[in-house]
Formats: structure tokens, C-alpha cells, sequence
């Protein structure tokens, strides 16, 4: 054998070294490129904590044994506790601090705002910036971010809370430049909490007046949306069991039955983090907030952890919020890219869903493998000029209800769904930007602004991308006469003096009926200056109509037709932070009739009822289908018992309505 017969074995066993050893590591890399997950922590001081140092430092210990990089969010309240902030200071150069933005009566009265007490702590309207005024916001921002720097010695880059407003992520982006914000994933009901129809457990540029809408362009906020509790794209919409689907993410699934628990998390990390051939990049964030006992790190965080680490080793990039921030927004510096999640049931059922989502809209689908159906279970555009309800009015509600206009909801609507027979499903494949869906019947194509369909009809989306209303609301003057709600409430309880008061002016009218007629010109004259000037002033009042009071009628318009039970009420001292007060807390209530079409009976002795059964009397001998309440600051009309004592099922709320409906 010759030296070049050697050699040319020897390239041949060194190339299969190569294509054994090191090319599989070149290919994860390419298949991991653009893949990343975000350890985030919230550190708070909770009651049930026996010792917070503690705690927060095994939930570190967890992280440090891997060697990975964290980001930790501090309340207020840690930020100013010294034991906390000692184990903070003993944290490695890997790990991140920002400000997990709650409020606390300590904080609020340190900040020189009253707070907002109420029965437990959680409760949004004492918890989230958006219960207090945006003057207040400001106040409480700028001292939290004035202690951060005063600790650490510079402004944090991200922040977190489960809900954290637009007017408060604009001002804490222009006067503190952050990057990141930290808030919960699509949720219907969890913990009070809804935030409904936003990006579905993916990162976002918010829109300057609405923190849950993606935006474009001029509306967009330079800050990137972290989701808390990414969902499972199937069972975290639509439950298959009596659990909450919300439950059904990557934070709560040990809440639920699942054969494999464990195996359950990493499908779902693997699912959002590692990037598809239909995506640009795949992100998601997990972490453990700080304040459960340090033996629960060690139980959960660490199974967590270690199935991190297993990804780390093939290639998925473990990023802090302010990392993951600045990748984003170099890599996408105009807007959102569109995103689309596809996946066969993880837990197993013959089923796959899939999102497509945009800064135009977002749509979800389940196909059914033994039906061969396809079902459109959600379809929400994304409007621009949409603002969030909380911008300038605080939220005065013990609940959060951030709840988008729809076009297709399931759980708003069961009614909205759209199922079509469409065969086998052949394929699914990438079209540049576009995704393409070909079944055996029919096909989908998603492009960012529009939906392609053949053999399957989908409705238009709204191709102005804007609400009907502008932000402000519908701004209009009434000139009707209102009696006070505190009169009407009570007036039967002065009938008898009323009718004697009558009788005897008419009677003393009657007696110096001769005298008065001297004085006519001059009552005459009274009585049309009084009626003018009760014309000036109405015409001069001006009431609105929120955008999102407006969205829910349009919601009640499309409700099977009915008598809508609607409260002869007002509120004549509240003071509102909007330029107009609402209609309704004006005693107006003849527009609900105008602009959903239903029969309305505007009524107050429903509110006032002696008994649960008097109530639901007056509901059945007046013909009620429906009860609507409408939310405003301080206005908050309130079922005036349980409404199961009523035979009254909610379906649907947002932040300033309530629709019930008679059983």
C-alpha cells in the first residue's frame, strides 16, 4: 500500500470523525439559531413568607448551580428591605435586576399617594399602577426608579407586573429608557385577572395607548412584551377538563393531570423556544416568583432548570430581559414579526392547533384528525387607534378585565365559531412571509394584513385598522330631563307628602287665584328663562361613550334578540379623570337602545329590591332577558345579589360593561 493510498484512508476515517462528532453540533446550532429562553423571578415580601432572605436566596442557589443567567424583579418593598438586598448583592455578574411593579400601602405612602386599601392585597384596583390616577403613576414610578438607582446605581432596563399600563410603560420609556416589560399571558379568568385577546404567549412591541395590542410603526413603544406563563396552543384556550385552560402553560401545568408532568414542560419549552422553519426567532420565558418557601425551589425550580440546561447544551440561547430586549430590537427594529405556532395536541388527543399571528391580527385553529374539521375558535384585529380603558380613567374594580374587540371568540361567543369539513390535512409550508395551509377540501393562506382562503370562507378583517369610535369616545350633549337616582330611590317613601304638598299649593293657587294674574307676564317670564337656561347648560354638558362601553354593546347587539334590563341610575358627585363624564354616570341610558338595537327597560327598582327573590320577580314579570351594568371610576353598578340567588350567567365583560343573561 502507498503513502498516498494511506492518506487518502486516513482523510476518509477523519472526514466520518467529523461527520459523526462535529457536524450534529454544527446542525444544532443551525437549528437552534434565533432559539432563546428568559429566566425571570419576581421577588416580592408576601405575609406568608417566614423568612423572604431565605427564600429568595434558594431560588438563586438553584440558578447559580447551573450557571445561568436570571432576571429578577424587585418590589419596592425588597428594594428598600436590607437582608434582601444583601443576597442580591452576593449574586454573580450573569444575573439582571429590575423593578416588579406592585403596590403596596408602604410604597404608595412612601410616594406620597393614598392607596388603595382594600380586603387582600392582590385585589387590581390596590395592586397595579392602573387603580390610581396617572399623576399618581408618575409619583410612584419615579420613587421606585429613584431607590432602584439610589441601591444599584443605575436605572433598571426592565420591569414586570402582571399588568402594567401604557400611560406608565410611556413614561417610565422616555424619562428611564427600560426595554423590557414583564406581563402575563393571554388569560381569560385566572386570579381575577383577564387580559383577552392580545399576542398569544409571544413577545410584542406595545402600542402606545394600549399596553396588549401590538403596534406599528408611530404607535409602537421601543419596549419588548415578556409573557408570563406561556400557554399550551390547544388545551390553554379551550380546557379539556374541568381546570381553568389557563392553567394549561408553563407556570401552572403541575395544577392539572397530566401523565408526565415534567415531560409536559419541555414540550412546551420546546414548542415556543426553539425557532420553526415558519418563524424568525422562538422565545419563552419561565421563572418562579421569589416568595414561596426555600424547600419548593429545590422541589420544582430544579427539574425546571435542569431541562433549561438541556436545551442550553444544543443550542438554545438563555438570555436576561434586557439581553433578549436588545436582540429583539436590532433584529426587528420596525415591528413585530408575524409568528405562527403549530403543534399536534401535547397532551395527546387527535388534534393540532395553530396561531398565526400579526401586528394586523391574530387567528386560532384546531383541526380535529377523526372529524377531518377544521374550527376557527378566534379571530381578533389588531385596531390602532384602540385605547386601553385604563389610560386615563384608573381602575376603580376589585378585577382586571382587559378583554379586545373580536371578530371570532370562542369563550366570548360559541356562536362565532366557523367549522368546515375540509379532508385530509396535506400540508403546511412557508411561503416567504406568508404561511400556507392546504387541506384535502381547502386551503389558508396568512399574510400579515389579510387571510387567502379557497373552499373556506373567513370573515373580512378590519381593513382600516381602526375602531369606529375614536379614542376619546363618542362625545354627545343630551337634553333630557333626569330625576336623581337618590330621589327616584326613594321618592315612594314620600308620597303621602308629596300629594298633600299639591293639594295645598293648588289650594292657596285657587284662593289668590285673582292676585297672581297682576304677576303673569312676570311668571311667564321666569318660567322661559328657567326652561333656556336649563337648555344652555344641557347643550353646554358634554357625556361620552367609551371605546370599550362601545365594543361591548356591539357585543349585546349581536346577542339573540331580548329585553335588556339597563339601571335608572347616575352618580351626580363623581369626578372623573376622563374630559367628559360618562353617559351612564349621568343618568343617561337611552343610548344603550340606539346603538345595540335591543329592547331596553330602564329600571331602578331591580337595584333596590328587598330580597334575592324580589329580584328575580321583577325579572320575570317584566320579561328580562339580559341585565347590562357599566363600570366607570368610581360608577360601578352591581348586581344587587349573587347571581346565582338570581338565575343570572354572565356572558361577557370588559372593563367598563357587564352583560348578564336570564336563565
Amino acid at each position: 500500500m502507498n503513502l498516498f493510498t494511506k492518506n487518502k484512508i486516513f482523510y476518509v476515517f477523519l472526514l466520518f470523525i467529523l461527520t459523526i462528532f462535529i457536524f450534529p453540533a454544527k446542525i444544532h446550532a443551525r437549528e437552534f439559531r434565533n432559539s432563546f429562553i428568559t429566566i425571570v423571578n419576581p421577588v416580592r415580601i408576601s405575609s406568608y413568607t417566614k423568612n423572604p432572605a431565605q427564600s429568595f436566596k434558594a431560588e438563586y442557589d438553584e440558578v447559580k448551580k447551573r450557571n445561568l443567567p436570571a432576571t429578577w424583579l424587585l418590589t419596592y418593598d425588597v428594594i428598600m428591605n436590607e437582608s434582601l438586598l444583601k443576597v442580591a448583592s452576593s449574586m454573580d455578574s450573569n444575573q439582571e435586576f429590575g423593578i416588579f411593579l406592585e403596590v403596596t400601602e408602604n410604597f404608595s405612602k412612601n410616594s406620597g399617594v393614598m392607596y388603595n386599601k382594600t380586603n387582600s392585597w392582590h385585589h387590581a384596583k390596590a395592586l397595579f399602577l392602573s387603580g390610581y390616577k396617572q399623576e399618581d403613576r408618575k409619583k410612584l414610578i419615579d420613587k421606585v426608579f429613584s431607590e432602584f438607582k439610589s441601591k444599584f446605581g443605575n436605572y433598571p432596563k426592565s420591569v414586570g407586573g402582571w399588568w402594567v399600563d401604557s400611560f406608565s410603560l410611556s413614561h417610565m420609556k422616555e424619562k428611564y429608557g427600560i426595554t423590557g416589560v414583564l406581563g402575563i399571558s393571554d388569560q381569560f379568568d385566572l386570579d381575577n385577572y383577564q387580559v383577552w385577546g392580545t399576542p398569544f404567549s409571544i413577545p410584542f412591541y406595545p402600542s402606545r395607548i394600549h399596553a396588549g395590542i401590538p403596534a406599528q410603526d408611530s404607535s409602537k413603544l421601543d419596549i419588548v412584551t415578556f409573557r408570563w406563563a406561556a400557554r399550551d396552543p390547544l388545551n390553554g384556550y379551550i380546557s379539556p377538563s374541568n381546570k381553568q385552560a389557563s392553567l394549561y402553560s408553563v407556570q401552572d401545568y403541575s395544577q392539572v393531570e397530566t401523565s408526565d408532568p415534567d415531560s409536559y414542560f419541555e414540550k412546551l419549552i420546546e414548542l415556543y423556544s426553539v425557532r420553526s422553519n415558519y418563524n424568525q426567532f422562538g422565545h419563552i420565558t419561565i421563572g418562579l416568583e421569589a416568595d414561596y418557601s426555600p424547600d419548593i425551589y429545590e422541589a420544582i425550580l430544579e427539574k425546571r432548570l435542569d431541562i433549561v440546561k438541556k436545551f442550553e447544551a444544543k443550542g438554545v440561547g438563555v438570555l436576561t430581559m434586557r439581553q433578549f430586549s436588545d436582540w429583539y430590537r436590532n433584529e426587528f427594529p420596525e415591528t413585530m414579526p408575524p409568528h405562527f405556532i403549530e403543534t399536534d395536541d401535547l397532551l395527546g388527543a387527535p388534534k393540532k392547533a395553530m396561531w398565526y399571528q400579526s401586528t394586523f391580527y391574530r387567528i386560532g385553529l384546531v383541526y380535529d384528525y377523526n372529524s377531518r374539521k377544521l374550527r376557527i375558535v378566534d379571530l381578533h384585529p389588531y385596531l390602532n387607534n384602540f385605547q386601553e380603558p385604563f389610560y386615563l380613567s384608573p381602575n376603580k374594580q376589585f378585577n382586571l378585565s382587559i378583554n379586545l374587540p373580536y371578530i371570532i371568540d370562542s369563550l366570548n361567543d360559541k356562536n362565532s365559531v366557523r367549522e368546515y369539513s375540509v379532508g385530509n390535512l396535506e400540508h403546511i409550508e412557508r411561503e416567504g412571509r406568508n404561511i400556507k395551509v392546504k387541506f384535502e377540501e381547502g386551503s389558508i393562506v396568512f399574510r400579515e394584513n389579510e387571510i387567502l382562503t379557497e373552499g373556506i370562507s373567513v370573515p373580512d378583517i378590519v381593513k382600516s385598522r381602526e375602531f369606529d369610535t375614536p379614542p376619546r369616545g363618542l362625545v354627545f350633549s343630551d337634553l333630557s330631563f333626569n330625576i336623581p337616582f337618590a330621589i327616584k330611590s326613594r321618592i315612594s317613601e314620600f308620597y303621602p307628602l308629596l300629594i298633600l304638598g299639591v293639594l295645598i299649593i293648588g289650594a292657596i293657587l285657587y284662593l289668590k287665584r285673582k292676585h297672581i294674574r297682576k304677576f303673569y307676564p312676570v311668571i311667564l317670564i321666569i318660567i322661559v328663562i328657567s326652561i333656556g337656561s336649563y337648555i344652555l347648560v344641557k347643550a353646554d354638558t358634554k357625556y361620552y361613550i367609551s371605546q370599550s362601553e362601545i365594543d361591548g354593546l356591539s357585543v349585546l347587539s349581536k346577542l339573540p334578540k331580548g329585553r335588556v334590563l339597563v339601571y335608572e341610575k347616575d352618580c351626580l358627585r363623581c369626578i372623573f379623570e376622563t374630559p367628559y363624564k360618562p353617559a351612564a354616570a349621568g343618568g343617561i341610558k337611552s343610548y344603550i337602545k340606539r346603538l345595540s338595537g335591543q329592547e331596553t327597560l330602564i329600571d331602578f327598582s331591580f337595584s333596590i329590591a328587598n330580597t334575592s327573590q324580589d329580584a328575580r320577580k321583577i325579572l320575570g314579570n317584566k320579561d328580562v332577558y339580559y341585565v347590562y351594568l357599566v363600570k366607570h371610576e368610581d360608577y360601578i353598578e352591581h348586581l344587587p345579589y349573587l347571581p346565582q340567588d338570581l338565575g343570572l350567567t354572565k356572558v361577557y365583560e370588559n372593563a367598563n360593561i357587564e352583560i348578564w343573561k336570564v336563565n
